[in-house]
């Protein structure tokens, strides 16, 4: 069946939604501790200071990966995130890790696929030591990778980033593993990833969340009883557990249907996970 595993290295993704309250409220009732709600501060100059865009986002923190939960104020032409707040909820972010944003940024040139200018954005910390979280970043055009907003992100303050406050969670999930994207008409569609798939300044780590294209038939195989939302997007996150048996528990306490072989890995449908299905593996 049509799949296709990079090993590029994912940062985290990205929800967008109309409604972030509704979306915190899903995320707790799952059993995830979300990091308070923050707006983003972001600039295209390195000698500016970073303002308000107009994005607010809630984070949910991993041990490797997390989970951005976002809402939009307003719909300025040149927000990065214009193009995607037409779609239905979902994950509409897709970032990459680099050790090097500005490295990454060449790089891009180098292969035709000319990036936006390079940001520098930050968030407030309200956890743990609290401070200002830093990144530099940048993404790729919409038409060239129309599925979800594809970018690089350097972390510069990782530190403020994953605490131990917010990265513990009622219902056993300890990291992002996998990030599932269906893409159609596969065949034509997957080059254009495989040449993202060997990038020397892309972050290194022992564990890092993965990107794996997918048909919609195959993602469908694979999650049987639930449909994919997006036949071209981020259909599926697959998270890691401590306790599988748990987690269910924790699931089946809020009404939430779960499907799947409880030993090989359990799901639930995008409608009750906010736009994507959402598989939970075992870790051990």
């Amino acid at each position: 069946m049509p799949a296709f595993h990079l090993n590029t290295p994912i940062d985290h993704v990205g929800f967008v939604t109309k409604d972030l309250a509704q979306l915190e409220r899903l995320y707790r009732r799952l059993g995830f501790h979300l990091a308070p709600r923050q707006p983003l501060n972001t600039s295209s100059d390195v000698n500016q200071a970073p303002q308000e865009v107009g994005q607010h986002s809630a984070h949910i923190i991993f041990q490797q990966g997390y989970l951005e939960l976002t809402a939009v104020q307003g719909t300025a032409p040149d927000m990065h995130l214009t193009p995607y707040l037409g779609r239905p909820d979902g994950v509409q972010i897709v970032a990459i890790r680099t050790d090097s944003a500005s490295d990454a940024h060449g790089q891009m040139h180098h292969m035709d696929l000319p990036p936006s200018d390079l940001a520098i954005s930050s968030r407030t910390i309200a956890y743990g030591t609290g401070g200002e979280a830093r990144f530099s970043w940048f993404m790729l055009s919409p038409s060239e990778f129309p599925e979800a907003l594809l970018c690089w992100v350097e972390h510069l303050t990782p530190e403020l980033v994953y605490q131990p406050e917010v990265m513990s969670h009622p219902n056993g999930v300890l990291r992002l593993k996998e990030v599932l994207m269906t893409v159609e008409p596969f065949a034509e569609l997957q080059p254009r990833y495989a040449k993202l798939d060997n990038q020397a300044n892309l972050a290194r780590a022992s564990v890092m969340p993965s990107l794996t294209l997918l048909s919609i038939d195959e993602i469908e195989r694979r999650f049987t009883s639930v449909r994919a939302r997006q036949t071209n997007g981020v259909s599926g996150l697959i998270l890691e557990v401590d306790d599988l048996a748990h987690t269910i528990e924790v699931l089946q306490q809020q009404d939430i249907a779960v499907y799947g072989d409880n030993k090989r890995g359990v799901w639930i449908s995008s409608e009750d996970a906010g736009g994507v299905i959402l598989s939970f593996q075992s870790a051990f």
